[in-house]
């Protein structure tokens, strides 16, 4: 009876060890196929990010180059007139203006946008300038631009994961947009540019969408930040972001970037109030 009692005490506490086992092995199991997902979800959202980044490089490049093209074909235009000119007194060609090219600039390429307001200051307040108005056709690739950007930063983000996935995601989409704007951004960047006489604008217009690139870096830049912060402050508490503010290098002159963004931003609408330069 004893011996009876004894093997089936033995057998319950083997059982309760594979029991134990079989536990363990499916926690080990189930924790190596969420890594491997991980890993396979972050591997895509690089390869999505690189793929908009290289976008934004293009849309950029496809502007440049259908500028030049417009530049090289007005600059040919105005040398062949000029020969014809000097060389045959009675030449009626050029006399008459190109109707089509008239009315293109009159009701897109130096048009206002609405009715009459064209080349005005467009402020929020007395205190928060925005610059002057854009033509119709500044606004439209404006408008076109910042929904480009928006979509970018939005687009293949896997929303169906859990938050910590998703906020690394967008923390790194935004983050690359906003270092790949900075590259025509700074370009625009000085009064005397050498693209200002080799894309025929003026320094307004120049300094136009210098101003709008800003903002949308500005506007990246934020959101990079802010998703590293609410990420952070969820998952591993307050205690964490602070330490990582104030002992990781990357992380302390990210947040003296994106803090000096925004308030360069802010201050400087407030200090351009009342001027008529974009």
């Amino acid at each position: 009876m004893a011996f009876l009692m004894r093997v089936a005490a033995g057998a319950a506490i083997a059982t309760a060890i594979l029991g134990t086992l079989a536990r363990a092995a499916a926690t080990d199991t189930s924790d190596l196929l969420e890594d491997n997902s991980m890993h396979l979800v972050e591997e895509e959202a690089d390869a999505v990010n690189h793929l908009f980044h290289n976008f934004i490089f293009i849309i950029c490049g496809f502007m440049a180059f259908v500028i030049v093209c417009w530049r090289i074909t007005i600059v040919s235009v105005k040398y062949v007139r000029l020969l014809t000119c000097l060389t045959n007194d009675k030449q009626r060609y050029f006399l008459a203006p190109y109707r089509k090219y008239a009315t293109l600039k009159k009701h897109f390429l130096d048009a206002p946008i609405g009715s009459k307001r064209h080349n005005r200051e467009f402020q929020l307040s007395t205190a928060v300038n925005m610059g002057m108005l854009p033509t119709r056709f500044q606004f439209i690739f404006l408008v076109l631009y910042l929904a480009t950007n928006l979509i970018f930063c939005v687009i293949r983000i896997h929303w169906d994961q859990p938050y910590r996935i998703v906020a690394i995601e967008v923390r790194h989409r935004t983050g690359i947009l906003a270092v790949v704007n900075m590259v025509p951004l700074f370009l625009m960047a000085t009064r005397n540019s050498p693209f200002i006489y080799w894309l025929d604008m003026s320094f307004q217009t120049f300094n136009l969408f210098h101003r709008w690139f800003g903002r949308i870096v500005v506007f990246e830049s934020l959101v990079h930040t802010l998703a590293w912060l609410f990420s952070t402050s969820k998952i591993e508490g307050w205690q964490e972001v602070a330490k990582q503010t104030t002992g990781t290098p990357m992380v302390t002159w990210g947040w003296v970037v994106s803090t000096s963004l925004a308030l360069f931003d802010c201050l400087k609408r407030c200090l351009m109030a009342g001027t008529n330069t974009t």
